[in-house]
């Protein structure tokens, strides 16, 4: 609103100066016409508030002079208080000085009884002496015999515990033979599952060994059979070979030829022959190391059998009798003990018993004593309380005194304290004082930059209260010399009516002048000219300074524009750093709400991401433990395969080499024996190829079971490894998860301690706020006030624009009068000069020049005589004529041409006085509407 009042007046300023003035104001020459208007206004400032000034000066000396008024009373008062206060402690200590006197006495008379009471005392200290030392001895021996009634006690609970420990034992004992019972009735048990289960086994393996012994009979019987047709077909054979070596020798040498073909068939059944012996050899060692293992298994069985029923019996009597045993020995020694500690406790009671009546004696005697030396002790006591009390006497006595001596004191310490009280204001009034001072100083100062300039500089930083001080200074001022402007204007105003009146008075005297001195109209015309003119340029003058006084009114009016939009920027200053404040006080909150939201899901995340950790790890050990079971499996059933496949194998080739024997045999039965014995050869030589095959066979078993073995033994470390990796991998999260976890304690503190100040912000910005809302609203009601001082300042104004205008208009119109009065005065004279053209031209004029002559010789100062304007001059006789004829006419000439020129001069300058008038009317306008 102020600013857009400031544009307002600034546009119609402008534009009322370029009506008055025309073009000739421009854009550069604002700058100018601003700087003059505020030159104007200081010197009016300077003009009309040196007065105020002197008298703010006065007052500051008549402050002064109070001030030091108030110094001089202020020592006054302190030095009569000073003198009293000395006399009033000269009193108490004289009174002081007898009260310890009086004390010295009674404390002499105290000192003497109380070395009475001592002797007395010591007496009665000696015989509580002995006393107290008997009674110490008989405390020694009652606390002997309760230490030694305690020790029994505690040996009594001691050997309570250890019978509660014995039993406790006993039942843990009882307790442990029955489990044992039970587990050795369990064990019988397992042991007679176990012996059923061997007996069914050993009975299983005798049957399979007599169905093995029946097969071996068997194949013994088989055996026997096939050696019988051999040799039955041998004999045969034999009946045969003699019957074909008939009849071969017949054949020999048909056979010869052959023979080169047959020998190398004959070397190749020989060593078939050789084979199968070895074949058969071998097949009897096996059979016969098949017998031998078959009892030495059995052997072995029976043995182990034989070994384990022993043992078990051996293991069972053993229990049994280190059971039985350690039962009846514990159970001895345990009533061996408890009859011991009975008769150990039954000794004690009687001990106890014994040294209880004892005691009882002892005490029944100590108590006697104890009741005589009560006795003593109490009639002792009752003289020591009789002296307490007189001593109890003296002391409420001295207290008394003390009590009184302590009110002394006290009444000191009021007057110490009436006293510093006293110095303490009288310093602080010093203080106030000197702040006056200051505050005076400062008024001066403040006087002299009022002097100096206008504007006045805030010292120091920025704050709202010294703004609110500063503010309410100025506006006080403003007031001030707004009052003292209103006086000044209203003086000057009557002095202007004065002053009017008074060119009233002059113009009437003027008219009269004018009317009664016709005569003296040239030489008093020039005279009173000028002295209009010097009217004239008084009135211009004060016009002048009017508008001066205007100008300087606006110049000020400018300037509280000016603070005023300076304050309102600040004002709007101070609203947009609250609303700063606002908005950082909301960013704080949403920052602080997206750290918590960041900081929630971080911690949302990382307890997602352990929860998935944890799930894979548990995936991961499953997995693993699933694997590892697998391949536990799949070696299991590889062994099992591999075990399968070699029995396979060796069923098979067991089955094979059966098969093969038996082909052979019934080969050999019928082939002959070179056909057998080669034969033999052969297949001895099959059987070590077999054997040879069937062995590399087995180290290649052997061989891909330890690859597969290493194999997995590999994988099962890979897997190890894995698992350690991931256990370290579980570390690491846990370290990290640990580390996030210190991490979230730490923002949780960050965001506790951000909270704090956030708080803390948030108390002082409301504390701002209030604050910056109280200089608002004070800074508002002193607007309103300025606005309130700037209505009244131009209500007054527009007053004095009236009273102005007013004064302008009765100026016109006197100046009309006084220019019609002129213009009447220039006709007549106008009109006299046509009558004295008239007059020079007429025969009448030649008549009385002689007579006119004469009396001018006569009477030479008739030009100094008052004349009316219509009366003509008496010329005197004109018959006379002199040599001064010529003179006067020249001088008449000269006179009405001096006329003309004067009066055309008096034209121009009444034009001018116009036009002057005419733009200083258009200058206060302008003024008064800027």
């Amino acid at each position: 609103m102020f600013v857009l009042q400031q544009r307002v007046l600034e546009k119609c300023i402008m534009d009322i100066t370029k009506k008055a003035f025309g073009d000739q104001i421009e854009t550069d020459n604002r700058g100018t016409f601003l700087n003059r208007i505020k030159e104007i206004t200081l010197e009016t400032f300077q003009l009309n508030y040196g007065e105020e000034i002197l008298l703010l000066q006065q007052e500051l000396r008549q402050s002064q002079e109070t001030i030091e008024k108030t110094k001089l009373e202020y020592f006054d008062r302190e030095q009569q208080l000073i003198i009293n206060l000395e006399q009033k402690l000269q009193e108490q200590q004289i009174l002081q000085l007898k009260e310890l006197n009086n004390l010295q006495e009674m404390y002499d008379e105290q000192n003497q009884l109380n070395k009475k009471l001592q002797v007395n005392l010591d007496r009665l200290n000696r015989q509580n002496n002995e006393l107290t030392q008997q009674n110490n001895q008989l405390n020694k021996e009652i606390s002997n015999l309760k230490e030694n009634y305690s020790q029994f006690e505690q040996q009594q609970k001691i050997k309570n515990q250890e019978i509660y420990e014995f039993r406790q034992k006993f039942e843990q004992q009882v307790s442990t033979n029955s489990i044992l019972e039970q587990q050795y009735k369990s064990m019988k048990q397992e042991m007679e599952k176990v012996i059923k289960e061997m007996q069914r086994k050993n009975q299983s393996q005798i049957d399979e060994n007599i169905i093995l012994e029946n097969e071996v009979q068997r194949l013994k019987w088989e055996y026997e059979q096939l050696k019988t047709k051999k040799h039955q077909e041998s004999q045969k054979y034999k009946e045969a070979l003699e019957q074909l070596k008939q009849k071969s020798q017949n054949k020999i040498r048909e056979y010869k030829q052959k023979l080169k073909e047959v020998q190398n068939k004959d070397a190749f059944i020989i060593e078939l022959q050789d084979q199968i012996k070895e074949l058969e050899d071998h097949i009897e060692f096996q059979q016969g190391q098949h017998k031998q293992s078959i009892k030495n298994l059995e052997v072995q069985y029976k043995k182990q059998f034989e070994n384990l029923e022993q043992n078990m019996e051996q293991e069972k009597s053993i229990i049994q009798q280190h059971l039985s045993k350690s039962l009846e020995s514990t159970l001895n020694d345990k009533d061996r003990e408890i009859l011991s500690l009975f008769s150990q406790t039954q000794q004690l009671k009687q001990s106890l018993q014994i040294e209880q009546d004892i005691k009882q004696k002892n005490v029944i005697k100590f108590e006697d004593q104890i009741k005589q030396l009560n006795q003593q002790m109490n009639e002792l006591n009752n003289e020591i309380q009789d002296q307490l009390m007189k001593i109890q006497q003296l002391e409420q006595e001295l207290i008394k005194k003390d009590q009184n001596i302590k009110l002394l004191l006290n009444d000191v310490d009021e007057l110490r304290q009436f006293s510093e009280q006293t110095l303490n204001t009288l310093r602080e009034n010093q203080d106030y004082l000197s702040e006056l001072e200051r505050e005076k100083q400062q008024q001066h100062e403040i006087i002299e930059n009022i002097q100096n300039q206008l504007e006045i500089q805030i010292k120091g930083s920025f704050s709202y209260k010294r703004l609110g001080e500063e503010l309410e200074q100025r506006c006080k001022l403003y007031k001030q010399e707004h009052c003292l402007m209103l006086e000044e204007q209203l003086k000057r105003q009557a002095s202007c009516q004065q002053e009017i009146d008074k060119l009233n008075d002059e113009n009437q005297q003027n008219i009269l002048n004018f009317e009664n001195q016709q005569k003296k109209l040239k030489l008093e015309f020039k005279l009173q000219s000028e002295e209009q003119m010097r009217q004239y340029n008084q009135l211009e003058k004060e016009s002048q300074q009017m508008n001066e006084q205007i100008e300087n009114l606006e110049k000020q009016h400018q300037e509280l524009i000016q603070d005023l939009e300076s304050y309102i920027t600040q004002y709007t200053n101070a609203l947009s750093q609250i609303e700063e404040l606002k908005n950082r006080e909301k960013d704080l909150i949403q920052t602080q709400s997206k750290n918590q939201q960041i900081w929630n899901n971080e911690k949302q995340l990382l307890t997602s991401q352990l929860e998935d950790q944890k799930v894979q790890l548990n995936k991961l050990k499953q997995q693993v433990i699933i694997s590892v079971g697998k391949q536990k499996q799949q070696l299991k059933q590889q062994l099992i395969e591999t075990k399968q496949f070699i029995q396979n194998r060796l069923q098979s080739y067991d089955i094979d080499i059966r098969e093969y024997l038996q082909n052979q045999i019934k080969r050999i039965l019928q082939l002959s024996n070179q056909e057998l014995y080669l034969e033999k050869r052969n297949h001895e030589v099959i059987l070590k190829d077999f054997e040879i095959e069937f062995d590399r066979k087995i180290d290649q078993v052997k061989r891909e079971y330890k690859l597969i073995q290493e194999e997995q033994d590999i994988i099962i470390k890979q897997k190890m490894q894995q698992i350690y990796q991931y256990d370290q991998s579980i570390n690491d999260l846990k370290k990290q998860l640990n580390l996030k976890i210190q991490e979230s304690d730490n923002l949780q503190s960050q965001f506790l301690i951000s909270d704090q100040l956030c708080k803390e912000l948030q108390k002082k910005a409301e504390i701002d706020q209030m604050h910056s809302q109280k200089t608002i609203s004070q800074l508002q009601e002193e607007l309103i006030q300025i606005q309130q001082t700037v209505d009244f300042i131009q209500r007054e104004r527009q007053y004095f624009e009236q009273r102005y205008n007013d004064f302008k208009v009765m100026s016109e119109r006197k100046l009309d009068q006084i220019s019609r009065e002129y213009q009447q005065q220039i006709q007549q004279l106008e009109v006299l000069v046509q009558k004295n053209e008239k007059v020079d031209s007429s025969p009448v004029f030649l008549k009385h020049s002689l007579s006119s002559s004469q009396g001018f010789h006569r009477s030479p100062n008739m030009i100094k005589q008052n004349y009316h304007y219509q009366k003509p001059p008496n010329y005197g006789s004109p018959t006379l004529r002199t040599p001064n004829k010529s003179p006067i006419n020249e001088r008449a000439d000269k006179t009405i041409e001096e006329l003309r020129v004067e009066i055309h001069q008096q034209k121009e300058k009444l034009s001018r006085m116009k036009l002057n008038f005419t733009e200083s009317q258009k200058k206060s306008k302008i003024s008064s509407n800027y």
